[in-house]
C-alpha cells in the first residue's frame, strides 16, 4: 500500500468520524460518558447520568478493584486453598493464549492456587497463541 493512499484512507475516515459527530448534535449524551440517547434501552436521571454508569457503579461497589479488589481476590483464594488442601488442583483456568487468559492464570499462581488449565482449540488458534500458552505453562510449570 502506498503512503498516499493511507493518506486518502485517512481523509475519507476524518469524513466519516466528522459525518458521525454532525449527526450526535443536538442528541441527548450522559454527563459522566460517551453514551448518548441512541444507545439501546438507556435513561437517564435528573442529573442526566445513564442508567448504565448507574450500573456500573453498582458493580464497582460489589467488585471493587485496586487494593480492596485485591484483599477480596486474595481472600476468595484463601478459601479455595483451605477447602481443596489434599487436591493436585484447586482450580481450572480456561487460557486460550490471549493475554487475558494467561494473565489470569498468572494471577491464580500469584494467590498461591493449584490451577488446571483448560485450552479449547476450536480452529481459530493462531501460531503466536499456541507460542504463548507453551510459554505460560512452562513459565509457570502448570499442567494442560
Amino acid at each position: 500500500m502506498s503512503k498516499d493512499s493511507i493518506f486518502i484512507d485517512e481523509i475519507a475516515w476524518l469524513d466519516y468520524w466528522y459525518k458521525q459527530i454532525k449527526e450526535k448534535k443536538g442528541k441527548k449524551q450522559c454527563a459522566r460518558c460517551l453514551y448518548d440517547e441512541d444507545i439501546p434501552a438507556i435513561s437517564f436521571d435528573e442529573k442526566g447520568i445513564c442508567n448504565y454508569c448507574k450500573i456500573h457503579n453498582e458493580l464497582c461497589k460489589k467488585f471493587p478493584s485496586g487494593d480492596d479488589g485485591w484483599e477480596t481476590l486474595q481472600e476468595i483464594a484463601n478459601k479455595i486453598k483451605r477447602e481443596n488442601k489434599k487436591s493436585k488442583y484447586d482450580v481450572i483456568v480456561g487460557v486460550s493464549g490471549g493475554c487475558d487468559s494467561s494473565y489470569m492464570l498468572h494471577i491464580s499462581k500469584k494467590l498461591g492456587l493449584k490451577p488446571l488449565v483448560v485450552h479449547y482449540n476450536n480452529t481459530w488458534n493462531t501460531k503466536i497463541s499456541e507460542e504463548n500458552l507453551n510459554n505460560i505453562l512452562k513459565n509457570l510449570n502448570v499442567d494442560l
